[in-house]
């Protein structure tokens, strides 16, 4: 414990948990593992030195004979399933909002005049996929900063705000094949920020393989 502390005071984060798991104490060691970000780093820390200055504190611990290793694929094996077999998956946009903890600020359609008033847009899209199932979207993965993003594309038309006229043609550049993107940070800074995403799948060996992995679940059961 004490060099896993010694470890973290240096920066040295990786060296820190393989620490941590050789004291077999699952935990921390499960509680910690994941640590990235400057508030779980702290909570490392303090949690160590707890261990360290009053070890009291162990005996409430599950504490094993080796390192406790989760049979669960990795996040990026996931990611890497759901990639390759996009085509045969579409998920539910709906339920993806309703559970879905944004990162950054929401944009306002329009834009301000000199008095500071929104002046709202005379055009806008709409969807030409009226269900509440889209596409499983496109992922790109930033290792650097553990960072996953999810990018939704969808068809749309441009109508006008006034009477939804729909608009075909803007300064002699057809718009009739438009694409809108939307890109959801599933996980940032090593937090998952989605629960679950609902999903239909056309493929029964896509549905097989996500089966086997332990992947799939109905009403909060696993699939059999």
């Amino acid at each position: 414990m004490a060099f896993a502390k010694a470890n973290l005071a240096d920066g040295n984060l990786n060296t820190a948990k393989y620490a941590l798991a050789s004291t077999f104490d699952a935990t921390l060691t499960e509680k910690h593992a994941k640590a990235l970000t400057n508030a779980q780093i702290a909570e490392f820390t303090e949690d160590l030195e707890q261990a360290v200055f009053a070890p009291d504190v162990l005996k409430n611990h599950e504490i094993g004979d080796r390192v406790k290793v989760s049979d669960k694929i990795s996040l990026l094996e996931l990611i890497k399933i759901l990639e390759e077999n996009s085509n045969s998956i579409i998920i539910n946009l709906k339920h993806l909002q309703e559970n879905y903890q944004r990162k950054g600020l929401k944009r306002i359609e329009g834009k301000r005049d000199e008095n500071g008033n929104l002046v709202k847009p005379w055009l806008k899209t709409e969807f030409l996929d009226g269900g509440e199932y889209v596409q499983m979207g496109s992922f790109a993965i930033n290792q650097n900063t553990a960072t996953i993003n999810m990018l939704i594309t969808r068809k749309a038309k441009l109508v006008k705000v006034e009477d939804e006229t729909l608009i075909a043609e803007v300064a002699g550049i057809l718009v009739t094949d438009l694409n809108t993107f939307n890109n959801y940070t599933i996980v940032s800074d090593g937090e998952v920020n989605i629960k679950s995403l609902r999903t239909k799948i056309s493929s029964k060996p896509v549905f097989d393989l996500l089966k086997k992995c332990g992947l799939l679940e109905k009403n909060g059961s696993p699939v059999q």
